[in-house]
Parts: structure tokens; sequence; C-alpha cells
């Protein structure tokens, strides 16, 4: 399933078997997936553990993988499983010191994932709004 922009009322499903949908995807050619836990995103921790385990066990691509990892406990369990990188965003976005945590202890295994809507930066995808505009924005 796919969200435009969080919103739960504008979904696209690509099936009921998400294991088998990512191999569709890697039959078809992709070099690589981008795995999102929606209801981490929303939620702010991870819950769909099982189905990303079955994808990541299933395809022989590598998968970055967001939504929810706002520990380096939550980091450590996504790469556990399989995953090429780790995607963050609201926590890293809220607490620098998480990010550079992160980055240290996952050397090149960490991207930075940022959503906006009109300029602004947006969190708990999608839910908030953070008021930082895209010209103010310096990390570190």
């Amino acid at each position: 399933m796919r969200l435009i922009q969080g919103d739960p009322s504008r979904e696209t499903r690509y099936g009921d078997d998400p294991a088998a949908m990512a191999a569709e995807w890697e039959r078809r050619g992709a070099p690589r997936l981008h795995l999102v836990d929606l209801d981490g995103a929303l939620g702010g921790s991870t819950s769909n553990r099982q189905a990303l385990d079955a994808i990541l066990r299933r395809v022989r691509i590598p998968a970055q993988v967001g939504g929810g990892l706002r520990s380096l406990d939550a980091v450590r369990a996504v790469l556990d499983l399989g995953a090429a990188v780790a995607v963050l965003g609201t926590a890293a976005i809220r607490d620098l010191a998480f990010l550079e945590a992160a980055c240290a202890a996952f050397p090149e295994r960490v991207a930075l994932g940022l959503d906006a809507r009109g300029g602004v930066l947006a969190v708990s995808g999608w839910t908030e709004a953070t008021g930082i505009r895209r010209r103010t924005w310096r990390g570190g």
C-alpha cells in the first residue's frame, strides 16, 4: 500500500501479500526497494516486523526501510532483519543527537528521509508540520 502525503484516505493498494509484491517488483527489474512501515510512521513505533521480515527474506535486491525508527534499537532491528539502509525521519529532525548517534553506530547504513508540504518540513507520517522552512533548516 502507498499513501499520498500520509493521507490514509488516499491510498494505492498493490496487493494483499507484501512479500509477493516485493518479489514482483524485483522480477520486473527494480534495483532496490524502499519500504515504509506506515503504521510506524504514523504511530511512532515499528509494528509490521513480521511483514518486513517476510519481504527481506524473499528478495535479493537491497531494501531501505523507514517508518517509526525512533531509537537506535529500532534502527538495529531493521538492519539485523536484512535492510541495507535504515531511513530516519521524524526522530532525526526532532533530535539531532539521535541522528548523529545512528550515523556513528551504523556508518553508511543510515539515510535521512524528509517530507515537505508547501516548503515546510512535515513529520510523523506527514501529520505534523514542523514550521521549519526549506531555507532555514541547517542540520548540525
